[in-house]
Order: C-alpha cells, then sequence, then structure tokens
C-alpha cells in the first residue's frame, strides 16, 4: 500500500460517511414523499406495525459511498485499476445485484426468481475470473485445487453471503452494524495484502454504514431494502473473495464466514426449525434470536447492542484466523461458535440439549397442522379472485377458522369489525391477535379451547391462519385493482342477520 494511499484512509472515511449521511437525510426528511411506494412493505405479517411508511431505499447511501471511495482510489491510484477485470467485475456484478434487489423492494419477485438471478449474477462473476479457484487443507495446508467444483463453490459462497445478510435485516440496526465489522475486517486483511485500492474501497463502504446507521439504529427511519442488503452481501463476497486470492485463500474467505457466525447459526437454526415444522425453509418467522430477546423485555436498542456484541466475541476469532494464515482454522472456528452458542444459552435464547430434543419433537407434531393450514390457505387465495366482495372472502375464510378448529375469530378492516362464532357463551381461555402494518389497519383475533389444541398448536396455527388470511386479501386486492373493504351494506345493522347455521354463527358489526 503507498504512502499516500495510507494517508487517506481517514478522509475516504468520511467521505463515504459524510455522502451516506446527506443521501439518507435526503430520503428520510425532505423527500421522502417520493419514496412512498419503496415504504416498507417487504414482510407485512412479520414486519412491527411501527414500519409503515418508512422508506427502504438505504442501500442508495451504500452504493453512493461505494462508487465515491472508489473514485477517490482510482484517483490515487492514477486509474491504473480500471485495467484490471476484477475492477469491471466488482463494479459491474455489484450494482446488478443491486438492481436485482431494488426490483423486488418495487414489486417482490417470489424467493425462485430472486435465487435464480443471483446465481446468475454470481455466474458472471465467475466467468468474469473472479473465482475460488483453490483451498488449503486447514489441517495439512496443502493447497487443493477445485477444478470444475470452483463455479459451483464460487457461486455457492457469494449467494449465502448475500443471504445472510438479508436474512438478518431483520431488525433494526443490526444488518449495517455487523456490515460495519465485517468490512472493517476486510479493510484490514486488504492493508495487510498491501491491496492500498480495495483498502480505500472498503473504509469508503464502512463509513457508508456508519453514516447509514444513523437513520437505522432503532427506531429506524430508513431500512435497507432487498437492495441494499444484497449489494451489501454481494459485495461482501466478492472482496473476500478478492483479498483471498491476494493472500492466504483459507484466512481469506474462513474469517468472514467466522465473523457472520452469530447469523449463520442464528440461520441454521431457523432452517431446521422451519423443516421440522414442516413449512418452507425460507418462510419469515418470529423466532429469531432478535425476536426472542425483545420477547425476554430487552429494548431494540439493547438487543441489538447484544448482538454487535456477539459479533465482536467472532469477529476476534476470525481475527485470530488471518494472523495465522489459516493454520488453526478449525480450533478458531470451532472456539467462536462454542462461544457464541454459550453466551446464547445463558441468555436462554437456544435449548440446551436436553430441552432441544423436547422443542424439536413438538415441532415436528406440528407437521400436519402446518401441510393442512398452508393447503386451506391455497385454497382461500384462489377463492379470493373469484369472490366479489371482501365480505364475501370473509365467509370463505369462515371456513377456513372452523377447519382448523378455532372456536371464535375477530377481524377489524378500515374501522370496521366482524365477528364468527362458534358456539355463544363458551369460556375460551387460549386467545392471541395479529395486527397488521400497513395502510389496511387491519387486526385479527383467535380464541380457542384446550380440548381443541394446546397452546403451542394452537400458537402455530393461529399464525398460519393470520398469514392465510393477509394472503387471501392482497390477492383478492390484485385481482380487484382496489383496496379491501366490507360493504356499506354488509355493515349497516338494521340489515337482517343470516340464519344461523349448525355450526357456527356469523357476527356482523358496523362501526
Amino acid at each position: 500500500m503507498t504512502h499516500d494511499a495510507e494517508s487517506y484512509l481517514v478522509p475516504c472515511a468520511l467521505l463515504g460517511s459524510l455522502l451516506s449521511l446527506a443521501i439518507g437525510g435526503a430520503i428520510v426528511h425532505r423527500h421522502a414523499g417520493l419514496f412512498s411506494f419503496l415504504s416498507s412493505r417487504k414482510s407485512q405479517f412479520h414486519h412491527a406495525p411501527e414500519s409503515k411508511g418508512i422508506p427502504r431505499l438505504g442501500g442508495l447511501c451504500l452504493v453512493a459511498s461505494f462508487l465515491a471511495a472508489g473514485l477517490l482510489a482510482l484517483w490515487l491510484h492514477e486509474f491504473k485499476p480500471m485495467a484490471s477485470r476484477e475492477f469491471w467485475v466488482i463494479l459491474g456484478s455489484s450494482l446488478l445485484i443491486f438492481l436485482v434487489g431494488i426490483v423486488d423492494d418495487i414489486r417482490p419477485l417470489g424467493a425462485k426468481k430472486k435465487l435464480l438471478a443471483q446465481i446468475g449474477v454470481s455466474c458472471l462473476v465467475f466467468y468474469g475470473g473472479l473465482q475460488i479457484n483453490t483451498l488449503k487443507n486447514p489441517f495439512t495446508q496443502e493447497g487443493l485445487e477445485l477444478g470444475t467444483l470452483a463455479l459451483p463453490i464460487t457461486v455457492l459462497w457469494l449467494v449465502a453471503i448475500t443471504n445472510l445478510i438479508n436474512l438478518i435485516d431483520g431488525m433494526d440496526g443490526l444488518a449495517g452494524g455487523i456490515g460495519v465489522f465485517l468490512m472493517a475486517l476486510l479493510a484490514w486483511v486488504s492493508m495487510t495484502t498491501a491491496n492500498g485500492f480495495y483498502t480505500l474501497v472498503c473504509v469508503g463502504t464502512l463509513g457508508g454504514l456508519l453514516g447509514f446507521l444513523r437513520y437505522n439504529f432503532p427506531p429506524a427511519r430508513l431500512y435497507l431494502g432487498d437492495g441494499g442488503a444484497y449489494f451489501l452481501g454481494f459485495l461482501i463476497g466478492l472482496l473476500s473473495i478478492q483479498t483471498s486470492n491476494k493472500g492466504t485463500v483459507i484466512a481469506g474467505l474462513a474469517a468472514p464466514a467466522i465473523a457472520l457466525a452469530l447469523p449463520i447459526i442464528d440461520t441454521t437454526l431457523a432452517i431446521l426449525r422451519r423443516g421440522f415444522k414442516g413449512l418452507p425453509l425460507f418462510r419469515p418467522d418470529l423466532d429469531h434470536i432478535h425476536h426472542r430477546l425483545m420477547r425476554k423485555g430487552f429494548s431494540r436498542t439493547r438487543a441489538v447492542l447484544v448482538l454487535y456484541a456477539f459479533s465482536v466475541v467472532a469477529l476476534s476469532f476470525a481475527i485470530g484466523v488471518f494472523l495465522f494464515s489459516g493454520q488453526h482454522m478449525p480450533i478458531f472456528a470451532g472456539m467462536a461458535a462454542m462461544a457464541l452458542i454459550a453466551l446464547l444459552s445463558h441468555w436462554g435464547l437456544i435449548p440446551k440439549l436436553r430441552s432441544g430434543f423436547a422443542l424439536a419433537q413438538s415441532y415436528w407434531r406440528l407437521r400436519s397442522h402446518s401441510r393442512y393450514a398452508l393447503s386451506l390457505s391455497q385454497w382461500l387465495q384462489l377463492e379470493a379472485e373469484r369472490c366479489r366482495s371482501v365480505d364475501c372472502l370473509w365467509k370463505e375464510y369462515e371456513f377456513v377458522t372452523r377447519k382448523l378448529q378455532f372456536c371464535e375469530v375477530h377481524l377489524r378492516l378500515r374501522g370496521e369489525q366482524r365477528t364468527w362464532r362458534l358456539t355463544q357463551g363458551t369460556e375460551l381461555p387460549l386467545r392471541r391477535s395479529h395486527h397488521f402494518p400497513g395502510e389496511r389497519e387491519m387486526s385479527l383475533e383467535f380464541f380457542s379451547r384446550p380440548d381443541a389444541m394446546t397452546l403451542h398448536q394452537f400458537e402455530h396455527v393461529s399464525e398460519l391462519a393470520a398469514e392465510a388470511w393477509l394472503q387471501a386479501v392482497a390477492r383478492w386486492e390484485q385481482a380487484k385493482q382496489k383496496k379491501a373493504a366490507f360493504t356499506s351494506e354488509a355493515a349497516d345493522p338494521t340489515r337482517p342477520s343470516p340464519p344461523t347455521s349448525p355450526v357456527g354463527q356469523m357476527v356482523q358489526v358496523g362501526t
């Protein structure tokens, strides 16, 4: 690294930070109305109600900081890096994956299309010359040529890091904070391998992340969105490959992986949890580590600070991997995993071994309930396209609630309420409410009896039932091209009540 480049580390970080602050401030304060179509709606069922209207263009802050730092680094290196193929590969692919995320933020693409897009961009990176071709055996330090495995391993690395960052972007400040730690690690690695250009790029992006956190730290006023999360994750993957090609391969790749130990553990537990329950593996839920912290009474700020502390522990082991050139990588990886698992177990965020087996068995018993509820959800979405009104859709939903063994359900939509009861005057101790963020002003409340289902089953099935209604309403709105609302005729309290069926009664209340 040249002396001139070293002297520009702080100015480069300040440039990225100030640019990010300016762009973030413009989005949040001055022109938020222009981006209302990009306000938070990524996960309407699992997002907090206060997320309504929060812009999801935080990725612009990172992209601008990345480009500004790159221009400064090019100037300091007399624009020589532009002659290298890897420069254009990193620039083009990172911007392309950002575009994929922005498109998904505007109009959801679906999991399969997003995954295919990520794989496609990763293949372009590989054929552009940025590849993982060699790995070292961490025990013998002998090089292993990957040959035909180089393409799938490169693609797997880029796609995995991208989705890990996206998956942890479910809590204010979490993805941005962990991104700061990773960029600091990559900047340090680039500096130790005398790679001045990419050191400045990492430092400038780090500054952009710090500026973004000004608006993303709890309570958030700006989100990364899929565009920002994809860009950050993909850039981390690209820079780690580029760094590994310049130095010790195993250390360059293993260090970021160990620094990401917390999201890797969280994602692994989520996949196992959903697999045991019989749910789609990438379906959102409310059982991530940060959700568990908040259920224990932690504020969002305190919860994210605790997770930062976990990440710092993992980062210290990652630095150890690089300092020893990967020679003791299994030891450091094992120590990092054991330390994090011990800390998470101490806080009660993951079950101990014996209780873990019991929990897995309870999850397994939910598989049949999951399959049945998901099948009913698919049927309801198809019926939504055929229903002429939301009142008609609500009557179809009555069938779903009966089949799922609920005894009473309350719905509130845009100030109007509907209630379905199976029987009158029966005590219903099982109760759970679901509030949906967004302009619909919608909530559902479910009731049941302990002899109909256990508490664990009730909580699980009520979540699936609430999501089924939300998806059906969204399908109805898409088919009818208008906002969901009950008709005034159905809400008229003078209208005669429908006849009571042998199995249930519809109670309509206008407000």
